[in-house]
C-alpha cells in the first residue's frame, strides 16, 4: 500500500504475465494504483484481458498475413516454375531450330554443288554434241561427194563390178603363173651358157711381179 496525494492509502496490484503462460508472448507486467483491493484487481483484469485480446488479434492478423504472404509466395513460385519451363521449352526449340537450318543449308549446299556438276557435264555434253554434229556433216559431205563421184562414174558407163570382176581375174592368172613349175632346160642351153661370151675380152692378169732383191 501506498500513500496517495489526498493523504488516502492506494493499493498496488501488479500482474505478470510470462512466455510460458500464453504462446509468442513476451513478459509482461501490468502495474495499477486503486483505493481498494477489488477495485484494484478488476481493472488490472481488465489491463490483461484487453492485453490478451490485442496480442491474438495482432497474431491473427500476422498469421493471416502470413498466409496471405505464404500464399503469394506459392502462387509466385508455381508461376516462376512454370516460366522456367516455358524458357526450357523455349531453348529446346531454338535449338531444333537452330539445327534445322545448318541441315537445311548444308541440303543448300549439296544441291549447289550438284547443279554445279550438271552444269558442267551439260556443257562438257553439248561441246560433244556439237563435235559429232560437225564430224557428222563432214560425214554427209564427203557421202555427198562420193555419190556425186559415183554417178558421174555411172552417167559415163563405168561398170565397177565389171572392173572389179577382170582385176580379179588378171590377179588370180598371175598367181596361178608364178605358181607352175618352170621347164627344164636341155643340155645344150646349158653348154651355151657355160661357153664364153665372144664380145666379153678375154681375162688378163695385171699382177706386178716383185724382185726378191
Amino acid at each position: 500500500m501506498e500513500s496517495m496525494e489526498d493523504g488516502e492509502l492506494s493499493w498496488i496490484v501488479v500482474c505478470t504475465l510470462w512466455d510460458s503462460h500464453v504462446a509468442n508472448l513476451e513478459e509482461i507486467e501490468i502495474q495499477l494504483f486503486d483505493r481498494t483491493w477489488e477495485e484494484g484487481i478488476v481493472r488490472v483484469m481488465q489491463a490483461t484481458l484487453a492485453r490478451l485480446v490485442f496480442h491474438h488479434r495482432a497474431e491473427l492478423e500476422s498469421r493471416a498475413s502470413l498466409d496471405s504472404n505464404r500464399m503469394e509466395n506459392e502462387v509466385l513460385k508455381s508461376e516462376l516454375e512454370g516460366v522456367k519451363e516455358e524458357l526450357k521449352l523455349a531453348k529446346f526449340e531454338g535449338c531444333q531450330q537452330r539445327r534445322l537450318k545448318l541441315r537445311v543449308r548444308e541440303a543448300n549446299y549439296m544441291l549447289k554443288v550438284k547443279v554445279m556438276h550438271l552444269k558442267t557435264s551439260l556443257r562438257e555434253t553439248e561441246d560433244k554434241i556439237e563435235t559429232l554434229q560437225d564430224e557428222g556433216e563432214d560425214l554427209r559431205k564427203e557421202n555427198a561427194a562420193l555419190l556425186s563421184d559415183d554417178n558421174f562414174m555411172e552417167d559415163e558407163g563405168y561398170n565397177w563390178y565389171r572392173q572389179d570382176k577382170d582385176e580379179n581375174e588378171e590377179d588370180l592368172a598371175f598367181i596361178n603363173a608364178e605358181l607352175e613349175d618352170p621347164e627344164p632346160l636341155h643340155s645344150e642351153e646349158i653348154v651355151a651358157d657355160d661357153e664364153e661370151d665372144p664380145e666379153e675380152p678375154p681375162f688378163k692378169d695385171d699382177t706386178i711381179a716383185l724382185d726378191d732383191d
